[in-house]
């Protein structure tokens, strides 16, 4: 008669199954972003700009590419970004996960104007963009993640810097 192998014990802090895949690695998430904005004649009260976005990677040995689009709406415009590049793995040590991401982005805002005899005006800007995502366990295989993206561009000759901060879930 043959021996078999006990299965091995699962220890108290180990997940009930690995979120993690062999080979290839594939991220989804679901983040938002809320931007405070001033009145610049300071007579109407102040609003704010929310913004969702959608993040999909896929790396492979951590080094991989993602993209994420992100529609916004409030604070007197609509907003619509477009970025992907690649992403590379700096921590992977459970809990915690921090990604570095470089790429381009495409930006456009259009305002709503509150009155109909205004036409809407729409700003575009496009550029190089760095940024990272850290994520932390949160439910089962979801994570809590934080994104920041730094755009850099030129709009009529003139540098202009973006920053974006957005929080979410990831899996």
């Amino acid at each position: 008669m043959t021996k078999q192998a006990a299965p091995a014990e699962k220890k108290a802090d180990q997940p009930a199954f690995n979120a993690r895949r062999a080979g290839v690695d594939v991220t989804f998430g679901v983040l938002g972003s809320f931007t405070p904005i001033k009145s610049p004649d300071g007579l109407t009260p102040p609003s704010g700009h929310v913004a969702g976005l959608t993040f999909l990677g896929v790396r492979f040995h951590g080094i991989g590419l993602y993209g994420a689009p992100e529609y916004g709406q409030g604070g007197g415009y609509r907003s619509t970004m477009v970025g992907g590049g690649v992403s590379l793995d700096l921590i992977n040590v459970h809990p915690l996960r921090i990604s570095a991401l470089g790429g381009y982005t495409t930006y456009a805002e259009t305002t709503m104007p509150t009155d109909t005899t205004v036409a809407p005006v729409t700003a575009k800007l496009q550029g190089p963009s760095v940024g990272g995502m850290v994520s932390i366990p949160f439910i089962g295989p979801l994570r809590l993640a934080y994104r920041g993206q730094y755009v850099m561009a030129q709009v009529a000759g003139v540098p202009t810097r973006m920053t974006r901060h957005s929080v979410g879930l990831v899996f």
